[in-house]
């Protein structure tokens, strides 16, 4: 077990490492699809990736993850990319190469011990036109099963770079002046208070309304499952005719709803209460209306009465938990 345990949990991907075969009918595109998939280039990409996800990353979300990782997870994260970074090495084919026997070949091996990985066929007008006016020409591409869609992308990737590349150049243009009058930096918006002016959350804007909808979900299913549960076994037991004998049915079955509600109350309170701790903890208790609140309720009025009166009636039609389950696949999907 202890041998076992580490190799199960281990979610590491495999390095991938194996060749590239590229017929380029145009001839100019084979050294940039080289240079792209190299090692190093795959590694810069990563980073600047990861340099960009960090840099849109607030204050408050930083340090929650790296208290999380134990030490910074920008880095952290930055390592384990690089740590998985593909080897692909890019092999030109003759023109007069048998595509299909080289097709064949990617059925050998796998993706993990050097081999094919796939093919590509560059078109010969996927340079320069046939004639004016004409459309480009593109490429085709042949992988092994089960390639890792990330490698694919890669392999994408590098391709359609090399290509833009040779357009460019054979139209006599230079591609850095060409990117640098096209490429605006992503700028972050202000917004404006009446407390002031702050830098907009994005990630924050983004996660409230799934975390208020975790929150009235957990509610809404704990308190309908528990109506659901307490009435099968009041049935099976008998409770129910001695409550019966004091109250009538209605009077029971809105007691039961009503409680879990209150129940339901009292965990939106207790984690939602947790979440604006944690939210004031790091100073973004801000991003939170008051309004959210107010709606919060009304939808969990509306959610909880809606399932707890549907698990009520399947609690009342049934005499076991079992013959509920075939009654509540109706009524989950219909609110799901």
């Amino acid at each position: 077990m202890i041998v076992v345990m580490p190799i199960l949990l281990d979610d590491t991907p495999p390095r991938v490492e194996g060749e590239l075969l590229v017929l380029d009918s145009t001839g100019v595109v084979v050294d940039d699809i080289a240079a792209w998939l190299a090692p190093e280039e795959v590694a810069r990409r990563a980073g600047e990736l990861a340099d960009a996800i960090d840099e849109v990353l607030p204050d408050a979300i930083r340090e929650i993850g790296d208290r999380a990782t134990g030490g910074d997870m920008g880095e952290q994260a930055l390592a384990a990319i690089l740590a998985e970074v593909p080897d692909i090495q890019v092999v030109p084919l003759p023109l007069d190469a048998d595509i299909e026997a080289e097709k064949e070949r990617l059925l050998v091996g796998s993706s993990a011990d050097g081999g094919r990985l796939a093919v590509a066929v560059i078109h010969s007008d996927a340079v320069a036109r046939d004639s004016a006016g004409a459309e480009f020409g593109d490429y085709d591409l042949f992988v092994r099963e089960k390639l890792d869609d990330r490698i694919e992308d890669e392999l994408r990737g590098a391709l359609r770079d090399a290509i833009i590349a040779g357009r460019v150049r054979s139209s006599g243009l230079d591609r850095a002046e060409i990117e640098a009058l096209t490429n605006v930096r992503r700028v972050r918006s202000t917004t404006v208070t009446q407390g002031g002016e702050q830098e907009t959350n994005e990630v924050i804007n983004m996660l409230l309304p799934g975390a208020f909808m975790i929150l009235l979900l957990m509610a809404v299913m704990t308190g309908g499952q528990q109506i659901l549960l307490t009435t099968v076994e009041e049935k099976r037991s008998r409770v129910v005719e001695v409550l019966l004998s004091a109250v009538s049915p209605m009077q029971l079955m809105a007691g039961k709803i009503l409680g879990q509600l209150c129940v339901g109350f009292v965990m939106l309170g207790v984690y939602g209460g947790m979440g604006f701790a944690a939210l004031l903890s790091f100073a973004l208790l801000g991003y939170v209306e008051v309004s959210l609140i107010f709606y919060l309720v009304i939808f969990y009025l509306i959610a909880y009465f809606t399932l707890g009166s549907a698990m009520a009636a399947i609690g009342s039609a049934v005499n076991e938990i079992t013959e509920a389950q075939s009654l509540m696949m109706p009524v989950m999907m219909t609110m799901m």
